[in-house]
């Protein structure tokens, strides 16, 4: 599993040996995963504020959609506003 951003270097001294060591998060326990949701969410919080974590969810979500349609950049009209995404 990929090493957490430094600004979760104090949670991960948190995680037993089999949680550092798992494939996916999904391995993890309710507890540990719910742990990890609260620690990433207090970082993006603390450093974008509570608008910038929409967008941050928004951006996210449309490089998925982007990558699992095999794409590499996709126009969106939202009334009169445009807005291009590209990735890679």
């Amino acid at each position: 599993m990929k090493k957490f951003d430094k600004t979760l270097t104090k949670f991960d001294r948190t995680l037993t040996k089999e949680e550092r060591e798992a494939l996916t998060f999904l391995e993890w326990s309710d507890e540990t995963l719910a742990r990890g949701v609260r620690e990433m969410a207090r970082e993006l919080h603390d450093g974008v504020g509570f608008g910038g974590i929409s967008g941050q969810a928004a951006a996210i979500t449309l490089e998925k959609i982007i990558r699992d349609a095999g794409m590499t950049e996709m126009h969106i009209t939202i009334g009169k506003t445009k807005i291009t995404v590209r990735i890679g």
